[in-house]
């Protein structure tokens, strides 16, 4: 396979492409790696590959006409690199390790001439972050097609464990000394039960997608026994907690359906500003409503399936009920973001789109204090008036959420 790397900077690339996988797969002829430098089309002296921008703005803009030259010397399905682009997936990477010749457009600077555009095939982007070239996204892509050529991998099955290969984040590894620094390796992986370890491994991909890339589990058609092992772990919680002023005493309060919604959206906790007395009643409520956890019932796949389930959803109902509790509206600071949202129209602060890192709490109702961050007017309804306190935030939630 021939890939063609055009960037201003091919000395970049340096030692990368001689050592590892990438050395291998060059030496033994399965890939060979070029670059054409725009540059060598300037006319000038001093060989200027960029220019102002037109309308004025910071920085300087490659021109269209010399990376188009450049392009079109390289051959091939040509695919520039840049942040506007299509997130890469493993997808992109398996579909160009077909091609005979691959064309990497590396920028510099503020961009390239939006023109250059017509001279490619697709836009690619590594994430949603900025670096000073294109030419390291290059040099991620040039490892991750080689890898996938045929003689390169020493271990070609390896391949059909890996990340998003089948669409979850790998299961963990391990290797010797069975114990280090007093954690050691899982009884599972050591009893050389084949059936037992690859369901440990399935059950571990499935846990760790859904706490770091759920949205890979929404995109993929899981299994029915993908769905019980689900259920059977503890549900990943949303750094929001709710903070509710509600009216009445805790007798009076809905707190089943407060834990559904803490459950339903895996919330991390909800919060209630109420005198201190009510502590001793709502304790006592949440005792009584706590569902023990069901015994394995049996031993055949469709009893253990619902044993699954019935545990799953005890130990969630459980989780939700325990994060009930009595407390204040905490101060924002560097590790929580406070939002209120209340049903007068208020001047509105942006939400934060992001929550990684920073706890966000949600309070409903109250009078928020001066300089508060609020919610959208749109995006609030008079809950404690005519929805109640659990449509209400229900309502509110449904919204935050599904904007994230």
């Amino acid at each position: 396979m021939k890939i063609q790397i055009v960037t201003i900077f091919p000395e970049l690339f340096g030692s990368a492409l001689t050592v590892g996988m990438l050395g291998k797969a060059i030496g033994i002829g399965a890939l060979d790696v070029g670059f054409v430098d725009p540059r060598d089309f300037a006319t000038d002296k001093r060989r200027s590959i960029d220019d102002i921008p037109y309308g004025g703005g910071p920085g300087m803009v490659m021109r269209a006409d010399l990376m188009i030259e450049a392009i079109q010397k390289a051959g091939g399905h040509a695919v520039m690199l840049t942040p506007r682009g299509a997130p890469l997936t493993q997808a992109h990477l398996s579909r160009w390790s077909k091609l005979d010749s691959l064309v990497l457009v590396a920028g510099r600077y503020e961009g390239i001439d939006e023109r250059v555009t017509a001279a490619v095939a697709e836009q690619v982007s590594l994430g949603d972050f900025v670096l000073s070239g294109g030419e390291y996204a290059a040099l991620a892509i040039v490892d991750g097609v080689a890898r996938l050529l045929p003689e390169v991998l020493g271990n070609a099955a390896s391949l059909e464990h890996e990340s998003f290969v089948s669409g979850l984040l790998e299961h963990a590894q391990y290797t010797r000394p069975v114990e280090v620094s007093g954690a050691p390796v899982p009884e599972v992986y050591r009893g050389g039960d084949h059936a037992s370890i690859a369901s440990a491994r399935r059950a571990e991909a499935l846990a760790r997608t859904r706490q770091v890339r759920p949205d890979l589990l929404a995109r993929l058609g899981i299994s029915d026994d993908d769905r019980d092992v689900l259920a059977s772990l503890p549900s990943a919680a949303v750094a929001i907690t709710v903070v509710m002023h509600p009216s009445g005493t805790p007798a009076e309060w809905p707190l089943e359906d407060w834990a559904r919604l803490v459950a339903a959206y895996g919330l991390a906790g909800w919060t209630i500003v109420a005198p201190t007395d009510h502590a001793d009643v709502l304790r006592a409520r949440l005792a009584a409503l706590a569902l023990p956890r069901r015994a394995p019932a049996g031993r055949s796949r469709r009893a253990r399936a619902q044993a699954a389930r019935e545990a799953g959803a005890a130990a969630a109902w459980s989780r939700a009920l325990a994060s009930i509790q009595l407390g204040e509206v905490p101060p924002p600071g560097p590790t929580v973001e406070v939002v209120w949202a209340t049903p007068e129209p208020r001047p509105a602060a942006k939400v934060p789109e992001h929550i990684s890192g920073r706890a966000l709490v949600l309070v409903l109702g109250g009078e928020p204090p001066e300089g508060a961050a609020l919610l959208p007017a749109a995006r609030v309804v008079a809950w404690m008036n005519r929805l109640g306190p659990v449509a209400g935030p229900a309502v509110v939630l449904d919204r935050l959420l599904g904007e994230r």
